[in-house]
Order: structure tokens, then sequence, then C-alpha cells
């Protein structure tokens, strides 16, 4: 069991570090993504918010633990979601009780997590 925890975020580490530099020098919509790359960066970006806090279902969360719920929603839903666009509206907007995730930014401001990553998503895409 303690293994398998450890493969789990070593991969999830390798997943971060292979967009890692991608991210750090801020993709442009030129760069050519798979699907899979574009929600593991979508995630990074979420995970790299300074000073936010995910809200789910009233409960705050830290960037990194709101990436890890969504990469593992991902995970179980992506034979059905085959996209970037189907993770952000399907898997990154609602949880299970119809709440929206939303996001409260380090000036107090909040967003609605699927408008951030589709904003995001967007700008990578065009």
């Amino acid at each position: 069991m303690i293994l398998a925890g450890w493969f789990t975020l070593s991969v999830k580490e390798l997943q971060a570090s292979a967009l890692a530099v991608n991210y750090e020098e801020n993709i442009t919509p030129a760069d050519s993504l798979s699907e899979e790359e574009k929600v593991n960066y979508l995630l990074l970006y979420l995970e790299k918010l300074p000073g936010a806090v995910f809200i789910r279902n009233g409960k705050e969360y830290s960037p990194q633990k709101a990436a890890e719920h969504l990469l593992s929603k991902w995970n179980k839903h992506k034979e059905r979601v085959k996209t970037a666009q189907g993770f952000v509206k399907e898997l990154a907007t609602l949880s299970k009780s119809d709440e929206p995730y939303q996001i409260r930014f380090q000036d107090g401001h909040l967003e609605k997590c699927g408008e951030l990553l589709q904003t995001e998503l967007n700008r990578i895409e065009i």
C-alpha cells in the first residue's frame, strides 16, 4: 500500500515536471499540445496560483489539493471525457452536488474555477 502511494505520487510528479518547463516558459497558442498535455498544463496552472484558495462545497483547499482532486476526476473519467474542453466543462466546473468550484484569489475576489480554466485553455488553444 505504501509503495502504491509512492508510485502514484511519483507519476504525478513526473506529469507535473513534464509540463513544468512549458508552463514556466509560458505556453503560447503556437505550441502543439495533446489533450492530455493541455489538461496537465491546466492542473499545473491551477496548482501554481499564488495565494489562491480553492472552494469546493463550501470548504477551502489549497491549489495543490484542488489540482489533485481534479486530476483524480480526470483519471477516472478520461475514457469518456477525451478533451481538455470536456475536462473543463464536465469535470472542473461543478462538484457532484452541482455547486460551482470557485477560486478565491489573494486579493479576495472570487472566480469560478471552470471560467478561469476555460480562459486559460482558450489562450493556449487559439
